[in-house]
C-alpha cells in the first residue's frame, strides 16, 4: 500500500495551479466587442423576462 502513494505524483502534479491555465487573454480585446451593442440579439428567454419586467 504504501508504494501506491509514491507512484501517484501525478495528481500532485495536476495541482500545481490550474487555475492560471484558463486566464482570459481576451480580456484587453473586449473594446473590440463593444461595437456589438448596437445589435440588441437578446434570447428569447431573455425578452420574455424583459417585457414582463416593463409592464
Amino acid at each position: 500500500m504504501a508504494s501506491l502513494k509514491p507512484e501517484k505524483p501525478g495528481c500532485q502534479s495536476g495541482k500545481k495551479e490550474p487555475a492560471k491555465a484558463p486566464v482570459p487573454k481576451q480580456a484587453p480585446p473586449k473594446e473590440e466587442q463593444k461595437p456589438r451593442e448596437p445589435k440588441k440579439k437578446v434570447p428569447g428567454h431573455l425578452q420574455r423576462n424583459r417585457t414582463n419586467k416593463e409592464e
